[in-house]
Formats: C-alpha cells, sequence, structure tokens
C-alpha cells in the first residue's frame, strides 16, 4: 500500500512496470509480420 492514508495499492503500477516491455515486443513482432506479409503479396 501507499504510505498516505487512502493511498493506493502500488502492485498494479509495479504489475504494469514488468509486462509492459513485454507487450510491446508482442507489439512489434505482430508489426512485423503484418508487414512482412503486406510486402510478400506486393513482391507476387
Amino acid at each position: 500500500m501507499s504510505p498516505d492514508d487512502g493511498g493506493l495499492p502500488r502492485y498494479p503500477i509495479k504489475t504494469m512496470i514488468i509486462f509492459s516491455p513485454i507487450l510491446l515486443i508482442i507489439q512489434g513482432i505482430s508489426e512485423l509480420i503484418k508487414n512482412l506479409a503486406i510486402y510478400s503479396q506486393k513482391l507476387e
């Protein structure tokens, strides 16, 4: 818990600090696959 009275719990913020880079990597891989699919159709 936050040291302030009635403060918000810290675990959601700390959890997002851990998962944010993972989600960004997954998004980057998704964009790469999508772009490869688009470019491979243009080359045909």
